[in-house]
C-alpha cells in the first residue's frame, strides 16, 4: 500500500474511532427499537422508528402512565452494551410523554464561510472548530489543517461539546456558562488525551507499535506546559507593571528559555489570553491527569471502552461549571490538586 493509501486508511480509522467514542461516552444517538418492560397497567414506551442511522434523532413515546408519574428510561444497545441513554420524564395529565434524545452531527467544511453558514447563533469558536452550543443536534465543524493536530483539535472540542451538551439546563446561567473554565478544559484535555492512550491508538488507529507517537505526544504536551507556565509568569508581571519595554523583554526571555525556541518580543501583547486563561489551562492539565488516573483505577486501563464510564462522566458533565476543580477533586476522593500524576504520565511516555 502506498504512503498516501496508508495515511488515508488511518484517517478513516480515526474518524470511525471518534464516532465510536461518541456512542460509548456521550450516551447519545441511540440506535434500535425501544423495548419497555411489561407493565401491569398496560403502560408502554415505543420508539418512532424501528432502526436509526448514527447521529439520527430518536423519539420515545409513552402512553398509559399515571398522570404526573415519573418514568425512568434506560435505552441501551442489544450488542455489547457500548452506550446508554438515561432519562427521567413525567407523564402529562393524559398519561403520555415524549423523550427526544440528543445527537451529535459531525460536519467538515472547506472554509470558514461554509462552516459559519452551518452554525447558528451562540457559536463557540476555538482552534478551527465551531461548536453550536444552543441548538440540537450539536455540530462540530472542523477546518482541517493537516497532521495529528486535526485529530487533537477535534477531540479537544468534542470534550467541550459533550460537557456543555449534557450540562443540566435547569442550572442558573452563571453555573452553565460562567464559573471555573478549568472544568470544561479538563474534559477537553481528557478527550484529546486519547491520542496518548496506548490501547486506543492500537485498537482504533491501527498503530501496532505506538511508542514513537506516544513519546512525541508526551513531548508536545510537556512543551505546552512549559510554554503556558512561562506565559502565566509573564502575564502576572504585565498586569502588575503595564506594557513596558522591560515586560516585552521578559516575555521574550521567559518563552525562549522554556521552549528552547527564539521568541520575538513583538508578540508580547498579541500572545495574551484574557482573564489569565493560561492558569485555567495549567490547572485543567493537572486535574485531567488526576481524573485519568481515577478512570483507569475504576474502569480499567481501557476506561474509554467500559460502559460504566459514560454514566460517571455524564454525572460530572451535568454539573456544568458550578464547582471549581478543587472541589470536584475532593469530592472524587482525589484530594488537593497535585502535579504528581501529570509528571508520572509524562515521564512514563517519554521513557
Amino acid at each position: 500500500m502506498t504512503e498516501t493509501g496508508t495515511a488515508t486508511t488511518r484517517l478513516r480509522r480515526v474518524w470511525r474511532a471518534m464516532a465510536a467514542l461518541m456512542l460509548a461516552l456521550a450516551l447519545l444517538a441511540p440506535s434500535g427499537v425501544a423495548i419497555a418492560a411489561p407493565s401491569p397497567t398496560g403502560a408502554t414506551i415505543t420508539s418512532d422508528k424501528a432502526d436509526y442511522a448514527p447521529g439520527e434523532k430518536v423519539t420515545l413515546i409513552g402512553a398509559g402512565w399515571a398522570a404526573g408519574e415519573s418514568v425512568s428510561i434506560v435505552v441501551n444497545d442489544t450488542i455489547g452494551q457500548t452506550w446508554q441513554h438515561l432519562a427521567t420524564v413525567k407523564a402529562k395529565k393524559t398519561g403520555a410523554f415524549t423523550d427526544v434524545s440528543a445527537s451529535i452531527l459531525i460536519v467538515r467544511a472547506p472554509d470558514a464561510e461554509a462552516a459559519l453558514a452551518l452554525a447558528r447563533d451562540d457559536v463557540y469558536w476555538r482552534n478551527g472548530v465551531w461548536v453550536d452550543l444552543r441548538c440540537r443536534p450539536f455540530g462540530l465543524v472542523v477546518r482541517p489543517g493537516g497532521g495529528p493536530d486535526d485529530y487533537a483539535a477535534f477531540l479537544h472540542e468534542l470534550g467541550h461539546a459533550l460537557h456543555f451538551a449534557h450540562t443540566d439546563p435547569r442550572l442558573p446561567v452563571e453555573d452553565r456558562r460562567l464559573g471555573d473554565a478549568s472544568v470544561t478544559e479538563t474534559f477537553a484535555f481528557l478527550m484529546d488525551g486519547l491520542l496518548r492512550e496506548r490501547g486506543w491508538l492500537r485498537r482504533f488507529v491501527g498503530l501496532a507499535q505506538p511508542a514513537d507517537l506516544l513519546r512525541f505526544n508526551a513531548f508536545h504536551k510537556l512543551w505546552f506546559l512549559r510554554r503556558y507556565a512561562s506565559k502565566l509568569e509573564y502575564e502576572l508581571t504585565l498586569h502588575a507593571d503595564g506594557p513596558t519595554a522591560r515586560c516585552a523583554d521578559l516575555y521574550r526571555d521567559l518563552l525562549a528559555g522554556a521552549t528552547l525556541v527564539d521568541w520575538p518580543r513583538e508578540l508580547s501583547l498579541a500572545d495574551l489570553d484574557p482573564f489569565f486563561y493560561a492558569a485555567r489551562y495549567l490547572r485543567a492539565w493537572i486535574f485531567e491527569a488526576q481524573l485519568r488516573e481515577l478512570l483507569r483505577e475504576r474502569f480499567d486501563e481501557e476506561w474509554y471502552r467500559n460502559d460504566r464510564t459514560g454514566p460517571f462522566l455524564l454525572a460530572l458533565w451535568q454539573r456544568g461549571q458550578r464547582h471549581p476543580i478543587e472541589q470536584l477533586a475532593v469530592e472524587l476522593g482525589l484530594g488537593p490538586l497535585s502535579l504528581d500524576p501529570l509528571l508520572a504520565q509524562l515521564t512514563s511516555a517519554l521513557n
